[in-house]
């Protein structure tokens, strides 16, 4: 009758070490569940500043194409001063294409990443 006692006992005890551990899972799965909820929120955020910096990288270019194409139509006559005009616009748009392309790589880094951890 120890016998059985004690192992009743012991089971009673393995049934309360199981419901804890069952209790921990469930609070570890939550914590997951909000980390990964802050993660989402956190990316998006990224993501929404890196788009907002396209558009305004491509809106600055095409305001400065445009005032650029204004100048050399209004002026008659091609001077030397509008070939290095023209020149110092290309070298702009290819530093502004390039930062444009780093942008989009980011965000498609970002989704990626953002892809693979959710």
């Amino acid at each position: 009758e120890e016998r059985i006692a004690y192992l009743e006992s012991s089971l009673g005890d393995k049934e309360q070490d199981c419901q804890e551990l069952e209790e921990a899972l469930a609070e570890l799965e939550e914590e997951k569940k909000l980390e990964m909820s802050r993660f989402a929120s956190e990316q998006e955020l990224v993501r929404l500043e890196l788009e907002s910096r396209l558009q305004i990288q491509e809106q600055l270019a095409t305001m400065y194409s445009q005032e650029v194409s204004g100048a050399s139509s209004s002026d008659a006559a091609r001077t030397p001063m509008d070939d290095e005009r023209s020149s110092s616009h290309r070298e702009i748009m290819q530093v502004a294409s390039r930062e444009s392309a780093e942008v989009k790589r980011q965000l498609s880094r970002l989704q990626k990443d953002t892809d693979e951890r959710l």
